[in-house]
C-alpha cells in the first residue's frame, strides 16, 4: 500500500469534507460500502481517500510538494510467478488525468502489435468507469468485470501464459490496482493533450511516478511522452518548448535510469471512427485504402518508434 503525504508551501492542513455519495460513484461502489470500509477497513478507505485529494489537487500541482512513503511494499512474487512475468512485455499507458488519449492510444498500439507485428497482445483495462471492451477494437479484459474474483496480480499471470504483450490501461487517477503492479512495468506511455492546465497535470504526473521522492519503480524505465490531439499540421513548437523546460526542472529518482522520447498526434475524425466502428485503422484501411491510407501510415509509423524504444 502506498501513501500520499501532501505538504503544502504555506503549511496549511489539508481539510477533507467527505462526500460519501461522490466517492460510491467514482470508484463504481455503493454508498453503503464505502461507509462500511471506512470503518472496517479503515487503510483501504484511506488510500481512496487520498486518490480523491490527488485528482482535486493536481491542477494545483505548482502549490504542492509531494513526499511519497512506501508503508507495505509490493506484494512478494515467487520464482515461478517472475518466471512467467520475464517473459511477457508490458505496456502502461498512464495520466493523473482522464480523456488524455490512454485508451485511444493503447488500443491503437494492440491493433498494431496484432496486425503488423502478428504477435499475441491483450489490453487490461484498470479504468473501472469504463468498459473498454465495448469499444476498443482489439481483445480487452476489463478487471471491474472480474475483481472479485482475482487480484490484479493473479489476472497479469494468467493473461502472460497466454499472450506476449500486455497493454495496461489505467484511470486518470492514482488507482491501488495500478500501483499492485507498476513495479513490474518498464515501459510507459504518458499523453497530454494541449494547453497549460494538461502540461501541468502531465508534469504532475511525472512528479508522482517518478520523482524524487517516489519510490514505485526502480532501474531502467522507458517513456514515450505523447502530445496529443493538436490542430495544425505540424506539432506546436511552443508545446514541445514548454514541455522540455518543464521537464529539465523536475528533479526525477536517481535510482531510475530514465529513457524519454516525445512523438505527437494530430486530432483525426479518423479515430471517431475507429471507436465507433470497433475496428482498427488497419482494419478501416483494408475496406477503403484511399481513404485510411494516410492515417494508418502515420498511425504505424508511431507505434513502430513506441516498439523500437520499447524492445531496446
Amino acid at each position: 500500500m502506498i501513501e500520499l503525504i501532501y505538504n503544502f508551501k504555506k503549511e496549511k492542513k489539508m481539510k477533507t469534507k467527505i462526500d460519501y455519495k461522490k466517492m460510491a460513484i467514482k470508484n463504481n461502489l455503493s454508498e453503503s460500502k464505502i461507509r462500511k470500509m471506512e470503518k472496517q477497513e479503515p487503510e483501504k478507505f484511506r488510500l481512496l481517500i487520498e486518490v480523491e485529494n490527488a485528482g482535486k489537487k493536481a491542477k494545483e500541482e505548482e502549490d504542492i510538494v509531494f513526499d511519497i512513503v512506501d508503508i507495505d511494499g509490493e506484494e512478494e512474487i515467487d520464482s515461478e510467478t517472475k518466471k512467467i512475468l520475464n517473459n511477457v512485455k508490458l505496456y502502461a499507458m498512464f495520466s493523473l488525468k482522464g480523456g488524455s488519449g490512454k485508451s485511444t492510444l493503447g488500443d491503437m498500439l494492440a491493433s498494431y502489435i496484432r496486425d503488423i507485428e502478428k504477435e499475441e497482445v491483450v489490453i487490461l483495462n484498470l479504468d473501472n468507469g469504463q468498459i473498454a471492451s465495448d469499444i476498443n477494437s482489439c481483445e480487452t479484459i476489463d478487471y471491474v468485470t472480474i475483481e472479485d474474483k482475482f487480484s490484479v496480480l493473479e489476472i497479469l499471470v494468467r493473461l502472460a501464459k497466454k499472450y506476449k504483450h500486455i497493454i495496461i490501461d489505467t484511470p486518470g487517477e492514482l488507482s491501488e490496482e495500478f500501483l499492485a503492479i507498476i513495479h513490474l512495468v518498464k515501459n510507459f506511455i504518458l499523453p497530454f493533450n494541449p494547453g497549460m492546465r494538461n502540461l501541468k497535470t502531465a508534469i504532475t504526473t511525472l512528479k508522482v511516478y517518478v520523482g524524487e521522492n517516489s519510490k514505485f519503480l526502480e532501474g531502467k524505465i522507458n517513456l514515450y511522452i505523447v502530445l496529443n490531439n493538436y490542430q495544425n499540421d505540424i506539432i506546436p513548437i511552443d508545446e514541445v518548448k514548454k514541455l522540455n523546460k518543464a521537464i529539465q526542472d523536475i528533479e526525477f529518482n536517481s535510482d531510475l535510469e530514465l529513457n524519454i522520447k516525445y512523438t505527437g498526434v494530430k486530432f483525426s475524425k479518423t479515430i471517431k471512427t475507429i471507436e465507433g466502428h470497433k475496428k482498427s485503422i488497419n482494419d478501416l484501411y483494408k475496406e477503403n485504402p484511399g481513404a485510411y491510407s494516410n492515417p494508418r501510415k502515420k498511425a504505424n509509423i508511431m507505434c513502430e518508434k513506441f516498439l523500437e524504444m520499447f524492445n531496446k
